[in-house]
């Protein structure tokens, strides 16, 4: 009689190598996206702090859009990438408006920054906060709509109403 050697082949030996595979690809992606996440993201053309886009704001007779932010919001960064970073959004408020960021990552006293945004919020939420400014300084609007380009665009037709 023949003697005949049974190996079962393992249709999972495969898989295994694939699920490793899938596996360390789904790691390498988050990281990815946690590291995109911790890159600031820049506003051309806005001005660095509220006194020198007061002097713009007053010079060219327009609203101010300030925007509180600091590099370690998530949100923040959020808001910038998917609504203030919309080419609707950038053209509108760089042709209408003066945009000015103030930063906030540095929370000390010594941050001139700190003082406006207690000043503007009134003890009205966290940061992101977008706030709408006549040149003379004077806070008349906040932004609290959804944070998408369409009702970033609503807010602004409204301010400048």
């Amino acid at each position: 009689m023949e003697n005949q050697s049974t190996q079962s082949v393992t249709p999972t030996k495969g898989r295994s190598h694939l699920k490793v595979f899938i596996a360390l690809a789904v790691v390498i992606l988050a990281w990815a996206g946690a590291f995109a996440m911790r890159r600031p993201v820049a506003l051309e053309g806005w001005q660095d702090g509220l006194a020198a886009g007061q002097e713009v704001a007053l010079t060219q007779d327009k609203t101010m859009v300030v925007l509180f932010t600091a590099s370690w919001c998530g949100p923040c960064k959020q808001l910038k990438r998917d609504v203030l970073h919309d080419p609707a959004v950038e053209d509108r408020l760089l042709e209408g408006f003066v945009p000015i960021v103030c930063d906030l990552t540095d929370t000390s006293k010594d941050n001139p920054n700190m003082a406006d945004f207690d000043r503007m919020r009134e003890g009205d939420g966290g940061i992101p906060y977008v706030v709408a400014l006549s040149p003379q300084g004077q806070k008349f609007s906040v932004f609290r709509g959804q944070r998408t380009p369409e009702a970033f665009l609503v807010w602004l037709d409204e301010i400048e109403k």
